[in-house]
């Protein structure tokens, strides 16, 4: 009889120590799970601005590639407005310049 109440007393403590360690584990699984929820809304959250920063400087590009864009014809334009005006200059200069060759020609005749 002494062993028995020994191996029940035995038997009792052992499902004791399951049913401690059966609620141990389940408040880690519940924490992990709980730390594993957060994180993932932390990543979703993160992914979310990352995604929004993202956008922000894709528009700054295309607003600042478009401006350039613009200056650059901008540019173009007076370069070959200057060009033209330079070419119109260079003929006058050569005209008044044949002329001038001319009228002294002339006048070296007479």
């Amino acid at each position: 009889k002494h062993l028995e109440g020994q191996l029940s007393t035995q038997e009792k403590a052992a499902s004791d120590k399951e049913q401690d360690l059966k609620a141990r584990l389940e408040t880690v699984t519940d924490q992990a799970q709980s730390t594993q929820k957060n994180l993932m809304k932390k990543l979703a959250e993160e992914s979310r601005e990352a995604t929004m920063a993202e956008d922000s400087l894709k528009t700054r590009l295309s607003h600042q590639e478009q401006q350039a864009s613009k200056r650059e014809s901008s540019l173009q334009a007076r370069l070959a407005h200057s060009e033209q005006t330079a070419n119109k200059t260079e003929q006058g200069l050569l005209q008044r310049l044949a002329r001038e060759e001319r009228q002294a020609r002339n006048q070296e005749a007479h």
